[in-house]
């Protein structure tokens, strides 16, 4: 008996392909009405569906796709409905679904551009459709991540380098009482005490007081502190408020002070007239954190971020260890994304932007956010 080889033949690998793509049409393609838009089970009810030891012996594709269709997918969000208005809901796109497909069929791993120079080139020319649509200049750099949690640490870590260096308790951090708790996360996460995160009122808007923040600077300053960061909001979780980003960037900019914008939520408004018009200031920060899974119909996971002086993003992360000196590019537009941010290892999260993007065009995108915008006016 020879040994069990992980690789299919081309057969057996179309057969699951088709089987696996007719079982995702034919659930996304339901009636709206067909099942509850949430439903869930005790976790005592999973566990005894879908624990055990691993099998030993091979189980048939088609068995795995029937278990799936009963044991697990019945028991999730059709975040697609549109009914469902849970959290900050998420619909993809099918293009967007086959990028990642690709992706993971390819194993591609977005690293260097030596391993993957045509993902690589994919990533950069999405990131100058972003950067181009929030008004960010040609030479600022990003990276693509997981998401808005993973951006906004990234967007901390690179304030912290670019304007100290090392780790300070003097350092302090602003934010709103409506932030995104990935901003606090990320301050305790990079060493931060509680003491150096100044959590701040809201107006009646909720958005970020500005008056409060300026008396918070000056009481931090003349106790010997140094204001580093402040995190502002382009569509708080809670309330979609927008803070006064351009008085928020006149104040940073006279005082020193690194400008984010978490704008995860509404940052690719930005792409509508009415949107760009709420979003005024987000091209003032020296950061901006983007979720495409967010407004920008993509599959999780994927979100962004964007740093206005590129070179401040690479100097921050960047490390060349010998095992890596041949991955090291000589020519500038030679991008290897592990220098970009945490992860050396990475997915494409761009190939399902450029797909979907391509597919249906930047109008229809657009569209869609404008309906929202119609569906607001008309509540």
């Amino acid at each position: 008996m020879g040994t069990p080889s992980l690789w299919l033949d081309r057969e057996t690998m179309r057969r699951l392909g088709y089987r696996t793509i007719d079982a995702l049409v034919e659930r996304l393609s339901r009636p709206w009405d067909a099942t509850p838009i949430v439903r869930t089970a005790t976790p005592e009810e999973l566990a005894a569906r879908l624990g055990g030891p691993a099998p030993e012996e091979p189980v048939d594709g088609a068995v795995l796709l029937e278990r799936l269709e009963r044991d697990v997918l019945p028991f999730m969000a059709r975040n697609e409905h549109p009914g469902y208005f849970a959290y900050i809901p998420g619909c993809g796109t099918w293009p967007g679904a086959l990028g990642d497909l690709i992706a993971s069929a390819l194993n591609m791993d977005v690293g260097s551009w030596g391993l993957s120079a045509g993902p690589s080139a994919v990533e950069l020319a999405v990131l100058d459709w972003f950067k181009e649509w929030i008004g960010y200049p040609r030479d600022a750099a990003g990276i693509l991540t997981s998401g808005g949690s993973a951006a906004n640490m990234t967007a901390l870590a690179c304030a912290r380098e670019a304007v100290v260096g090392a780790m300070s308790d003097r350092l302090v951090v602003y934010c709103a009482d409506q932030a995104h708790s990935s901003i606090a996360r990320a301050a305790r996460i990079l060493g931060f005490r509680p003491d150096q995160v100044r959590v701040l009122p809201v107006d009646a808007r909720s958005r970020l007081r500005t008056d409060a923040l300026v008396a918070a600077m000056e009481a931090d300053v003349r106790a010997g502190r140094e204001p580093l960061f402040v995190a502002a909001a382009a569509g708080s979780t809670s309330t979609g408020a927008v803070d006064p980003l351009q008085e928020l960037g006149e104040i940073c900019r006279e005082r020193g002070v690194w400008l984010h914008v978490d704008a995860a939520y509404g940052g690719f408004a930005a792409i509508a007239e009415r949107g760009r018009a709420a979003l005024a200031g987000m091209e003032l920060a020296d950061s901006v954190t983007l979720d495409p899974h967010k407004w920008l119909y993509q599959s999780f996971e994927c979100g962004c971020i964007l740093v206005r002086k590129g070179h401040q993003l690479r100097e921050a992360f960047e490390i060349v260890p010998d095992y890596l000196k041949d991955a090291k590019g000589m020519v500038l537009r030679e991008v290897n994304f592990a220098d970009y941010g945490m992860q050396l290892s990475r997915t494409s999260h761009a190939l399902k932007v450029w797909l979907s993007l391509q597919h249906f065009g930047l109008a229809a995108f657009r569209a869609a956010i404008d309906r929202c915008f119609d569906l607001i006016d008309g509540a």
